[in-house]
């Protein structure tokens, strides 16, 4: 009875390899150059149950997968390079035999322009099909050739051999020459009235006033060249402080005994300020004392730029500057 029980066991055990199921699936990972993916992650599911198996890809993006009965299956392939994830339905006919099943990335775009704009904001990248037109004509409507004499270059001819309407673009017009002229004009006005205290006064604050203004206009002459012109006056009038001589008291009347010559004398008096002198600490006929004086200054400018190629620039500039005191 042991001997039966024992040959029994013994032949259960070298017959169990041969229940086993040696069909599965096999394949390869590919990146989106061509290269191998290793250490991807493949999942394997049958329709509405939890995942058989998960295998891992080699050093040469291979994989495989045993012990698998006939059936469908998913596969479910993750890398930790990019956040694709990449799904097969798979059809295992055999028991024997393996089923191949490859699988291959695509280009990351839109990393690939996430890392661009961090690089540099401020480009900007537009993916255009060119092709398109060319599909639509050659696929749907077939080609319709358009003969053309003369290419010119106000017209466009893409798509034109395959019976695409010309696109004409209109000739751009000149604008006045006077509309890209530009002007400015200013003033400015500074009174004694909202004066607190000037420093060239003695005494009583005095009045006086500056008053200015500016013209500026430029703007082209022709399509080679421009012209600048500007022009600016300033009126200062005020009182101004200094120091003088002047007679004293008993020294303002004349004592000649011509009396002609005292007329002299009187008129030649009149020329000095009425004011006494007031300090005599300096001097005994030592006047600080106001005197009215006004200032016109006017500068002006003409500046002449022409081009007559894109090498070579000309420049003429002409300034007037004026300057007037009274007295």
């Amino acid at each position: 009875m042991k001997r039966i029980l024992l040959f029994t066991t013994l032949f259960a055990s070298l017959a169990a390899p041969a229940w086993a199921f040696d069909g599965g699936i096999q394949g390869q990972v590919l990146n989106a150059q061509g290269g191998p993916v290793p250490g991807a992650t493949i999942t394997v599911t049958a329709k509405d149950q939890e995942p058989l198996a998960k295998v891992v890809t080699s050093e040469d993006g291979s994989y495989a997968i045993s012990n698998l009965e006939p059936g469908v299956y998913t596969l479910k392939v993750s890398s930790a390079n990019t956040q694709q994830v990449l799904q097969m339905d798979v059809v295992v006919d055999s028991e024997t035999v393996s089923t191949r099943a490859d699988f291959r990335f695509t280009a990351d775009a839109a990393q690939e322009l996430a890392g661009l704009e961090e690089r540099n904001p401020n480009i900007f990248i537009y993916r255009i099909d060119l092709n398109d037109l060319r599909n639509l004509l050659t696929l749907f409507r077939g080609p319709n050739p358009t003969y053309i004499p003369a290419f010119l270059a106000e017209d466009n001819y893409f798509g034109a051999e395959y019976g695409a309407p010309l696109l004409s673009f209109q000739p751009l017009r000149p604008r006045p020459l006077l509309r890209d002229w530009r002007a400015s004009v200013s003033a400015t006005h500074q009174n004694s009235a909202l004066n607190a205290r000037n420093f060239f006064n003695v005494g009583p604050l005095l009045a006086s006033r500056i008053t200015s203004y500016n013209l500026r206009a430029g703007g082209p002459i022709s399509s080679k060249a421009s012209l600048l012109l500007d022009f600016g006056q300033i009126f200062n009038s005020g009182m101004v402080n200094g120091n003088v001589q002047t007679p004293l008291v008993s020294e303002r009347t004349p004592r000649a005994a011509d009396a002609q010559t005292n007329a002299i004398i009187s008129n030649l008096l009149k020329a000095y300020p009425a004011q006494l002198p007031n300090l005599p600490a300096v001097s005994l006929r030592q006047l600080n004392t106001n005197a009215p004086r006004s200032i016109v200054t006017a500068d002006g400018l003409a500046r002449l730029d022409v081009k007559p190629d894109e090498k070579t620039s000309i420049a003429g500039f002409y300034s007037v500057n004026q300057y007037s005191e009274d007295p």
